[in-house]
């Protein structure tokens, strides 16, 4: 019979012990910031989700960014089913806590989904978020109101959420803001502000097509068929149909260059291919 060292024995047990319950208070002291490392950079996400699940039971600030990433994780079907019924509930969890980014992706959750009143919830958030400074629901807001499908068409309040939104530099803003100002309306015209804001926005494709047509049609500006071919073949490398007929007219015409028909047929074809 094998004789056993009991004292060796427990005090093997003993040292186990401690060390899993010094790991356990380790772990319930950090389950957020290990949520945050395994996410983030190692990218394992079923292990990531685990841990915001149990980062819930944490305090209320680890509560509620848990919730966030939870919600976007079943928005997105990281580590989890995709469930967008869940999502919006996990993320509506943050949200009612004053968490801006939340509000917003609970907002486009709500318009994702399509079910009545979700656009009605989608505005609502959006608002909400809008008023708390958020840039990205400045500018969804403003475009809304700007097109008036799902919200009465308003360009003055369009105006004041784009210009809000542009200030903080996104780019989609600032080419609304263009627009507004070349198309007078919610604000009195002025080819200058929107050449402006175009010219801030210039690393969108819609943007250079639109100085293109400024210098083109010398709308605030020295009308300069040289430089309007410049923006327009910037643009057309991205297949702006606009663009593509604008280069066309200007070699057929041989405004500002030489008339060349078989350019201007060239990209006359693009242009019915892209249209």
């Amino acid at each position: 019979m094998v004789k056993l060292n009991v004292n060796k024995i427990l005090g093997r047990t003993l040292v186990f012990g401690i060390i899993v319950i010094f790991t356990v208070v380790i772990t319930a002291d950090n389950r957020f910031e290990n949520a945050i490392k395994v996410y983030y950079k190692q990218k394992k996400y079923r292990l990531a989700a685990s841990l915001f699940k149990e980062s819930i039971k944490d305090n209320e600030i680890q509560k509620v960014q848990s919730y966030y990433y939870l919600g976007y994780m079943y928005a997105k079907g990281l580590g989890v089913e995709s469930n967008i019924d869940r999502a919006i509930y996990l993320t509506k969890q943050a949200a009612k806590k004053n968490h801006i980014r939340a509000e917003v992706n609970l907002a486009y959750l709500y318009i994702k989904r399509g079910l009545n009143n979700d656009w009605k919830e989608a505005i609502k958030w959006l608002q909400k978020a809008s008023k708390s400074g958020d840039s990205q629901a400045q500018k969804s807001l403003g475009i809304l109101y700007y097109n008036g499908k799902v919200i009465s068409q308003d360009y003055k309040k369009a105006f004041f959420w784009l210009q809000k939104s542009a200030s903080q530099k996104d780019n989609y803003a600032m080419m609304y803001l263009a627009y507004l100002y070349i198309d007078a309306k919610g604000v009195k015209q002025d080819y200058t502000k929107a050449k402006y804001w175009f010219d801030k926005s210039s690393s969108l494709n819609e943007s250079k097509n639109a100085l293109g047509v400024i210098y083109y049609k010398g709308l605030g500006v020295k009308q300069d068929y040289n430089e309007a071919l410049k923006y327009f073949k910037e643009s057309a490398k991205n297949k702006n149909p606009d663009s593509l007929k604008y280069i066309s007219l200007i070699y057929y015409y041989g405004y500002g260059v030489k008339k060349d028909r078989i350019k201007a047929y060239k990209y006359w074809s693009k242009y019915n291919v892209n249209k």
